[in-house]
This record gives structure tokens, C-alpha cells and sequence, in this order.
């Protein structure tokens, strides 16, 4: 197999951590700014900071990608987003890594010349997915974490563009962009760059016919991977950048990774794999820089298993002290210098001349005609003592070649000064070459929702089941006029049967497809079930599903936190939105919520994760079912395992009820509004069915749901 080149990408969370990579060996580096990055509590730095940043990673030859990988608000992209990159994007700024639709399509729009990469936080995990990048103008996917090899190769066989994964450091146990629990439980969210890391802490299993040992409660808290001794098949398995997670840890952390994928790169780009061998010794200095209760390769060659989660309480690994001051030393405390090549011309009559060289560029500047000597004329060592004094400069004398005329005399001052004119003058040409124009803001698309008040309003039910019981007890209750049923749950010919009955009673159906397209989730629906159309959670369904001719309608998860992401959606395909879970009521209201609906009722999932709670316990059935965890408040949250997929959803333990805030409601405009059961039976379905339809279309003033979360209709995320 042909050696497939790559780039060694690094975090930084601080200027000195992008210092220390860059000198450690990184190709390329990621950080955050000021807004909208993934680490809001990283050390990151301001734009004019940034901008230094950005002609650092140029002056040594590599780059800089800036991380826009959080859901913007209205106002945000609106006021924020342009006047934030737009110096960025003058400056030379590499790329950016992006989760929101509608940031997306602003910068494509707005700043045509910029790169842009879609985020881990967007979760792709297979060809679809890519190509539905690809097609908006993306030129790089961050694959989600949880992707094996195999699918990796066949994204990377089956569709032009960059394929970036992670190669070392911490790992979520929920899918990348799918996580509310954080901020359902805490306001903390992790689509805000904020996440609290509540998977970390305890939890037990419950009410369940297996249990976790009273030593092994971190169930949720996955092992830091590390692939080093399998670098050579993720980089045959298609993968061109390999990254490394960490923008919350120290510089000496970032350069001493670094260092040893650096190493290790090199000797399979330079050997390729029958020659690859990693020593034991590198490999501790990686498990004695962090670690988490040791490490996993992560999911490259397994879905999941007990072998990847830590269990007990994190152990954390000493720190090796003298390794961090050697790390300290040779990467934080000094740079790496660029080797110049100089040539001096410094002769009668004629004005000094500096001429620098670095690769391929050069910088000539021009001094005083030097005066005649009339007692120490100059000499060749005292001019070169003076013009290799490169001092806080990028640069070091690689050679230098002067060309001296006899008895001249020359000031210290005057080659002081050539030599920083020059060394300017060589900058200025190393970084011209990256700087843009001005980038042109897309504002003309508007971002305020329209003015509704004289288009005519009816609200429509719709319920969302995953029993076919569930299903039967609504079929007699005319006001709901569709039904959604799960993909996850449902079997084919009891989804073939549902829809038919829906259609008998005059319902429309449409079928709910799976959190995550893989595992051969496509072969699933190569049936023709008769439904009106399809629920989408992802991009790969996006693009999968697009080309069917049925009605698409973007769940929750494909977010829609600003109006752009809904214009992104329906120029591929989607009919109509779901609010998203993290807007409360002055944001809902703001949105463009026509022809939109909301989920006003439900026990929402908090996480979808390949782990599995069944597997890690050593007791997978490959049956779906439901167990339970207990947090250390005492608070129960129930877990679907969807073993058609392999994936597992655990639901917040309150569900959600905006039933008193119908008239609110109301007034937003939405079109739909949409129950989801979940765990109720049959009787309880109908029950709540009525609440809401007797509140939200006839007015009456109902009774709550007992143990209720408004979720975040009455609290704001930051």
C-alpha cells in the first residue's frame, strides 16, 4: 500500500501551548478565540493575540484553525460572528471548525477563501454524511469519535475530502453533538462550550436484574485513548489529520504528546508499517503525562466494551516532574529558530546592502553609504557579530557571506538597523502571501423572524411513539392529526402495520429515524413502509434519505438554534424544524417558527452512546430493553438499549411538560406541536394526549404532569 502523507494536528489552549506544539513537531494546531469555540474555559486568547497566532504557525510554515464549533444564537450570528472573524480572515486564518448549519453557510457566504472543516460536534459517522459536506462547500470532515477503521476507509474511499480523527487524549462517552445532560442537569451545555463532564462523575445501576460492584460506578467515564501502536492503520484506513484532544492541559502536556506522534509519524512516513515498532519507553512517557486509568485505542477496532470505561474513580498517573521541566525547556521556554542565509554588500561608494533567505523567500534592503575610516576601519567578523544578532526574532544565521570593501567605517547603529529592516522586510514577504480583503457579511439574510401577525394560524397534534400500544391508543382521537413512529423500537411489520391503521384513520405517518445511520441501519429501511415521510436526526440521513421523495422533517438534534441553520436545512431537502431543546421562551419566540414544531411534552434523551451500560456489565443480550442509573442525588434516569443499532438512550429523569404555557406557545407561530412518549402505556398516553389537546386547542385550563421539567423554557444557556 502506497504511504498515505498526514498532518500532525495539535490543541492549544493557550498562546504557549500553540508555541510548544509548533516547536514540538505539529503540522498544524486548533484553538479557540474569544466566542463560539468548544472550550469556553480554555485560556483563549483575544483576536489580536489570535492574530499573532496566526503569523507564528506561518513564519514556521504551518497552520492555524480556529474552532466556530458551538450552536449561535440569532443575535449572535447576526451582530457577533462577522466582526469576530473578519480580522481573523484578513490575516490569513487557515481554516475554521464548524457545528452550526447556519454558521456554516454565513462563512461559506461570507468568507469564500476560508477553509472550513465540520466539527466532530456535527456527527458524521459514514459516506452519507460526507457527502452532504462535501456538496456545501466543506473540505474537511471530523469523523465522530465513535467510527471503526472500516468506516472510516470507505468514507475515505467514496468521498473527496479530508477525513480529520482523533488519535489521543480524553474521550466522551456520548456521541459528539448529541449530549444534553450537562445542560439539562447543570445549564451547562456542552453545544455552548461548556460542558460540566457530568458523565464522569458516580452512578449506580438499578431496579435492573444486573447491578454494577459498589468499587465500579463510574460507568459513564471512558479511558483517555491512545493509538499510538496503531498510528499505521488509522493512517491506511484514509485518516489525513491526526488529533490530538487536549485545549484544557498545560503546554508541557500539548509538546510532550506531540513530541513522541511526531517521532512516530516520521518513522512510518520515512519506513512504512513492516518497520513500525513503538518502544516501551515512549509509550510511558505518554501514560506518564495523563492518563485516565490508563488507556483504550478507542473505538478503531471494537463498538464498545468494559475494557474502554474506567469503572473505579479515575486514577490519574504522577506526573514525571523532570520530564515536564525537560518538556518545559526545550519547547515552552525558547523557540525554533528559522535558519537565514546572509549576504552582505558593504562597499565604496555604494549604499549597504542585506540580503536575507529563508526557503523560498527573500528580503533585500538598502542602508547609508558608508563613510571612509580614518583610523579602525570595519572587518568581516565585527559586521557578521552584528547581523546574526537575530536576538526575539524567528530567525538564526544558517550562513553569511559579506562583501567588504577595505578602510570603511560603520556605525553599529547602522547595521542594527539594516538588520531589523531586513528581518521585517522578510517577515512582511513570509506572511503576505496568506493575508486576504475584507470578507462580506451575508446580513441581507435576515435573522429576526418574520412578521406573522396577519398569517392565519392553526395548530396541528402530533405524537411521537415507540410502542405500538402507544400508537393504538391515540389512533381514536381525531385531533391528532400524524403520527411519528420510531425506527428504533418497531420492527418492519409492525411499523407496515402502524402506518396502515394511522392511514385508515385518516393519519398522517411518518417513521422516526434511528439517533445514528450505522451498523447497516440503511439495509433497514430498504422497505417500502407507505409512510408520508421521515423524522431526521443526522446529516447522514439527511443526504440519505433526500432522495426518496418523501417529506423530511429535521428533528431536535439537527439543530436549528438560529434562523440561517433552518434555511441551510431546506436548501437540503427538509421541510420543516423542530425547535431546538436549549432555546427558552424569548429565543422561541424570536425564531422564524413558521411552519416549524415543538416538542412540548416527553422524556428527552440526554445522551446517545456507543457504550453500552449491558456490555460494560458483561451481560449484552443484543435484546432491547431498559436499566436504570441512579446518580449520587438519587435521581433515576432509565436507559433504552437499541440494539438494532447499538447505541443506548438515556432519558432525563423528569420528563417535560410546557403544557401552561400554551397561549405562549401560541403565539410563537408554530405550526405543530408534538408529544413524545416514550415509556408511558397506553392509558397514560391517551391521558396526556387530552391534557395538552384540551389546553392548547380548546382553551381549558388542565391539570400539570406530576414530577415536571419546564427544560430550559424559563432558564437561559449562556
Amino acid at each position: 500500500m502506497d504511504i498515505i502523507k498526514a498532518e500532525l494536528l495539535a490543541p492549544a489552549g493557550s498562546y504557549d501551548s500553540l508555541r510548544a506544539a509548533i516547536n514540538a513537531g505539529a503540522d498544524a494546531v486548533y484553538m479557540g478565540g474569544s466566542y463560539f469555540g468548544a472550550r469556553a474555559y480554555a485560556e483563549n486568547p483575544d483576536n489580536e493575540k489570535l492574530k499573532d497566532a496566526i503569523d507564528y504557525v506561518h513564519l514556521h510554515d504551518k497552520k492555524l484553525y480556529l474552532t466556530v464549533n458551538t450552536l449561535l444564537k440569532n443575535d449572535e450570528i447576526k451582530f457577533k460572528l462577522f466582526d469576530y472573524l473578519n480580522p481573523l480572515y484578513k490575516q490569513g486564518l487557515d481554516a475554521v471548525i464548524v457545528q452550526d448549519f447556519g454558521v456554516f453557510k454565513f462563512i461559506r457566504e461570507s468568507f469564500p477563501e476560508l477553509d472550513i472543516h465540520a466539527s466532530t460536534q456535527m456527527t458524521i459517522t459514514g459516506v452519507d454524511g460526507a457527502r452532504l459536506m462535501k456538496e456545501a462547500g466543506a473540505v474537511r470532515v471530523v469523523t465522530a469519535r465513535e467510527l471503526s477503521l472500516k468506516e472510516i476507509k470507505c468514507i475515505y474511499e467514496n468521498v473527496d475530502i479530508e477525513i480529520e480523527s482523533f488519535i489521543h487524549g480524553a474521550l466522551c462517552y456520548c456521541y459528539s453533538g448529541q449530549c444534553l445532560l450537562s445542560s439539562m442537569l447543570g445549564g451547562r451545555s456542552g453545544n455552548r462550550g461548556r460542558c460540566a463532564q457530568p458523565c464522569r462523575l458516580p452512578y449506580d445501576i438499578t431496579g435492573s436484574n444486573f447491578k454494577n460492584n459498589q468499587n465500579e460506578k463510574y460507568l459513564m467515564s471512558p479511558k483517555d485513548i491512545c493509538t499510538i501502536n496503531i498510528l499505521p492503520d488509522i493512517l491506511e484506513s484514509g485518516v489525513y489529520s491526526l488529533k490530538i484532544e487536549g485545549r484544557m492541559k498545560s503546554p508541557e502536556y500539548v509538546a510532550g504528546v506531540t513530541e513522541i506522534y511526531r517521532k512516530y509519524l516520521d518513522i512510518y512516513l520515512k519506513n512504512g508499517k513492516d518497520y513500525y515498532n513503538v518502544s516501551d519507553d515512549d509509550y510511558k512517557k505518554l501514560t506518564d503525562l495523563y492518563s485516565r486509568s490508563g488507556f483504550s485505542d478507542g473505538y478503531y477496532n471494537c463498538h464498545n466494551g468494559r475494557h474502554m470505561i474506567t469503572l473505579s474513580k479515575p486514577s490519574y498517573n504522577s506526573v514525571d516532574s523532570e520530564r515536564i521541566t525537560e518538556l518545559h525547556n526545550k519547547y515552552v521556554a525558547k523557540d525554533k529558530k528559522l535558519p537565514v542565509n546572509i549576504k552582505a554588500y558593504i562597499l565604496k561608494n555604494q549604499p549597504m546592502k542585506l540580503e536575507l533567505e529563508y526557503k523560498n523567500y527573500k528580503s533585500s534592503v538598502t542602508g547609508n553609504i558608508p563613510d571612509l575610516s580614518t583610523n579602525q576601519p570595519a572587518t568581516s567578523d565585527k559586521i557578521e557579530k552584528q547581523l546574526i544578532k537575530f536576538g526575539g526574532t524567528p530567525f538564526e544565521a544558517a550562513s553569511i557571506d559579506i562583501d567588504l570593501d577595505d578602510g570603511l567605517f560603520i556605525p553599529v547603529k547602522s547595521l542594527n538597523e539594516l538588520r531589523r529592516n531586513a528581518v521585517k522586510s522578510l517577515i512582511d514577504c513570509m506572511l503576505q502571501y496568506h493575508k486576504r480583503n475584507d470578507g462580506k457579511s451575508i446580513i441581507r439574510i435576515n435573522c429576526d423572524a418574520e412578521n406573522t401577525d396577519n398569517i392565519e394560524h392553526n395548530i396541528n397534534i402530533i405524537c411521537s411513539v415507540e410502542s405500538s400500544e402507544q400508537m393504538e391508543s391515540l389512533l381514536y382521537i381525531n385531533e391528532i392529526k400524524s403520527i411519528y413512529l420510531s425506527s428504533d423500537f418497531l420492527d418492519t411489520e409492525t411499523i407496515k402495520k402502524c402506518v396502515r391503521k394511522c392511514h385508515e384513520h385518516q393519519k398522517k405517518c411518518y417513521i422516526t429515524l434511528p439517533f445514528i445511520f450505522r451498523n447497516g441501519a440503511e439495509k433497514f429501511f430498504e422497505a417500502d413502509y407507505g409512510a408520508d415521510g421521515y423524522v431526521v436526526k443526522n446529516v447522514d440521513e439527511l443526504f440519505h434519505f433526500k432522495h426518496f421523495g418523501k417529506e423530511l422533517i429535521a428533528d431536535y438534534s439537527l439543530y436549528t438554534m438560529n434562523d440561517l441553520s433552518g434555511v441551510f436545512l431546506r436548501e437540503n431537502g427538509i421541510s420543516s424544524t423542530t425547535a431546538p431543546l436549549e432555546l427558552n421562551e424569548k429565543e422561541l419566540w424570536e425564531r422564524n417558527n413558521i411552519n416549524d414544531q415543538i416538542i412540548v411534552y416527553g422524556y428527552m434523551p440526554l445522551m446517545v452512546t456507543a457504550g453500552c451500560g449491558k456490555k460494560t456489565m458483561n451481560v449484552c443480550d443484543n435484546k432491547n430493553s431498559i436499566y436504570k442509573l441512579k446518580d449520587r442525588y438519587q435521581k433515576i434516569f432509565r436507559v433504552k438499549t437499541s440494539c438494532r443499532y447499538c447505541y443506548n438512550i438515556l432519558y432525563n429523569c423528569q420528563p417535560l411538560s410546557l403544557l401552561k404555557f400554551s397561549s405562549q406557545i401560541e403565539d410563537m407561530k408554530y405550526s405543530d406541536i408534538r408529544l413524545n412518549f416514550t415509556f408511558e402505556s397506553g392509558k397514560e398516553t391517551v391521558n396526556i394526549a387530552k391534557k395538552f389537546i384540551n389546553n392548547f386547542l380548546y382553551h381549558e385550563n388542565e391539570n400539570d404532569i406530576d414530577n415536571l421539567t419546564r427544560g430550559h423554557f424559563k432558564r437561559k444557556v449562556d
